[in-house]
């Protein structure tokens, strides 16, 4: 049984995301995937991990991983696969289903063995079952998993009380977390929240925003980041529209806190 577990609790839906968001960072660490998504019943992006030095092959699966999330949603929705591996020139693709019907799309480069992957794809989504069932992480629930699972949620309430407890940024991290969820509710808005979901993921990867800090800076780079994507999306007249609501929001937040 792993040793120095802290006890953390998801009540607060903040720390549940961050969660959500670290573990699946945990699984890029621990093995060859370059992408990870989990995404909720209706077709939203819950967490993601996206690397800074997103590869062009990694960037096009996404693509095709965003064509195909309808269609893995209906078929594990009715049951019919607990587990869904498509292979594409540019590389692999793994979905697995998480808890009562969420995703974990897991995307391998073409260099890369799924077979070698599955383990840890499979403890991720056990793990991200129980984060999203918002059960407490503590010694009695890690007792009822196997040595791997349990060594991985230890790991992560380590990192998840180390960041609860350092100060001076929660009030930003707050700040920044609403204003990315405005965001988000705009854009879908406007192109539709799939493909809002994917855009956010992808640009706010490019530019690494960490919700705890972002500069005013990178909120400019990435609202012009946004503003492409939805340009080659929709159209010159759906980008400027966005363009001025994102701008706005920002604003906003910074005259409020």
């Amino acid at each position: 049984m792993p040793v120095s577990v802290r006890d953390v609790t998801f009540e607060d839906v903040a720390v549940l995301k961050h969660a959500l968001d670290s573990e699946l960072v945990l699984l890029a660490e621990k093995s060859d995937v370059a992408v990870a998504l989990l995404v909720g019943l209706s077709g939203q992006v819950l967490a993601s991990y996206v690397p800074n030095d997103l590869s062009s092959d990694a960037y096009r699966l996404m693509s095709m991983v965003q064509g195909n999330i309808p269609y893995l949603r209906r078929e594990i929705a009715i049951g019919r696969i607990q587990q869904s591996i498509a292979r594409y020139e540019a590389g692999n693709v793994v979905a697995t289903r998480v808890g009562t019907g969420e995703l974990l799309l897991a995307v391998l480069g073409k260099e890369s063995s799924v077979s070698a992957n599955l383990p840890h794809i499979h403890r991720c989504a056990q793990i991200l079952t129980h984060i999203s069932s918002q059960k407490a992480i503590t010694e009695q629930e890690l007792s009822d998993y196997g040595e791997d699972v349990a060594e991985e949620l230890a790991t992560l309430t380590r990192r998840l009380y180390a960041e609860l407890e350092s100060t001076g940024t929660v009030g930003e991290k707050k700040k920044n977390e609403e204003v990315l969820a405005k965001f988000k509710a705009v854009l879908g808005g406007i192109i539709g929240q799939a493909d809002a979901d994917i855009i956010m993921v992808t640009e706010s990867g490019r530019l690494g925003i960490q919700t705890k800090r972002v500069s005013q800076e990178q909120w400019r780079q990435f609202i012009a980041l946004i503003r492409q994507a939805v340009e080659r999306k929709a159209g010159r007249y759906y980008a400027e529209m966005a363009e001025s609501h994102l701008v706005e929001i920002v604003a906003k937040a910074e005259e409020m806190f």
